[in-house]
């Protein structure tokens, strides 16, 4: 079951934590009006384990851009996951640093 109030989009990844197999659903929520700005909340569940964050920005566009890069880089700190998997895909599809575009390729 989710924290979050709405889910507008989700993702089921899996990974290898102390060698086993084990599903990670990403969950972005309804981006809301927050004190002058926007926050998306998202969620990274793990088994029974859920963390629900936000991150806030100028408007919805960029508080859901700054939640990939968050789940990206939360994701990719996780220093006892490997070998991350998306839709029979090496990797887990999120942007984890700056260098890294959100969609398509950077361009040189």
């Amino acid at each position: 079951m989710s924290g979050l109030n709405k889910i507008i989009a989700s993702r089921l990844l899996t990974c290898l934590i102390d060698g086993q197999r084990q599903e990670v659903v990403i969950n972005l929520g309804e981006p809301f009006a927050d004190n002058g700005a926007v926050t998306c909340p998202y969620e990274i569940l793990i088994g029974s384990e859920s963390t629900v964050l936000g991150v806030s920005g100028i408007d919805g566009v960029q508080a859901i851009q700054l939640a990939l890069f968050m789940v990206g880089s939360s994701l990719s700190s996780m220093s006892r996951a490997t070998d991350w998997r998306w839709s029979n895909n090496e990797g887990f599809g999120f942007p984890s640093t700056l260098k890294e575009p959100l969609f398509g390729q950077t361009v040189e």
